[in-house]
């Protein structure tokens, strides 16, 4: 997604795998107080475009987490997981980083086929996907 910065543009960008999206625009514009040029550009400060990288990276990471254990868990079991985990917190970076944290523990859970993890924390679909492999 394009953005003004200072005078300059400049992309920022956050891809869903599984469809090939950039979901950055909508990222951006939820709740978010933003000004737009003449071209309906969204103009950002070099504080504001810095912060939005740092979280748009975040979010990247977690999305490439969710699209490397795709044939390993339960979609939706992830989905209600995510959920628990960040049901609370209203602050953008805060969600993203919690969910980032939330998929390693997942992925070192499959790693180790930590059956005691996924047993607490609701993955019983996965369980059986990861015994059958």
């Amino acid at each position: 997604m394009k953005v003004i910065v200072d005078g300059v543009e400049k992309c920022l960008s956050v891809f869903n795998r599984f469809g090939n999206v950039d979901y950055s625009k909508p990222l951006l514009t939820a709740g978010s107080m933003l000004i737009f040029n003449e071209n309906n550009d969204i103009v950002l400060s070099q504080g504001e475009y810095d912060w939005w990288v740092q979280v748009l990276q975040i979010m990247q990471q977690s999305e490439d987490i969710r699209y490397s254990i795709r044939d390993k868990v339960d979609s939706q079991e992830v989905s209600d997981y995510i959920y628990e985990e960040t049901k609370y917190l209203m602050e953008t970076k805060a969600i993203a980083e919690t969910e980032l944290i939330a998929l390693n523990e997942l992925t070192e859970a499959l790693q180790h086929k930590d059956i005691s993890w996924l047993e607490e924390n609701k993955f019983l679909k996965t369980i059986e996907i990861i015994q059958k492999k």
